[in-house]
C-alpha cells in the first residue's frame, strides 16, 4: 500500500516501513510496565490468533 513519497519524491514509502518506526514509538514508553521480551500474551492476554505459536510472540520478535 502506497502511503506517500520519500523527500527526493523518487521512491514511494510502504505503511510497513512507517508501521515498524510507529509502533516502536509508540511501545517504548511503556517498558517501565513490560519487558519487549515478554510474550504479547502476558500483556494483553485477550490476543489470540488461530496458530499456537502466537504465545511467543514478543514486542522485540515483531520488529
Amino acid at each position: 500500500m502506497l502511503v506517500g513519497w520519500t523527500a527526493r519524491g523518487q521512491e514511494p514509502i510502504d505503511d510497513y516501513r512507517l508501521s515498524k518506526s510507529m509502533t516502536a514509538t509508540a511501545i517504548m514508553p511503556l517498558t517501565n510496565r513490560f519487558s519487549v521480551d515478554d510474550a504479547v500474551v502476558t500483556v494483553l492476554p485477550e490476543f489470540k490468533m488461530a496458530d499456537p505459536r502466537y504465545t511467543k510472540i514478543t514486542a522485540r520478535s515483531s520488529s
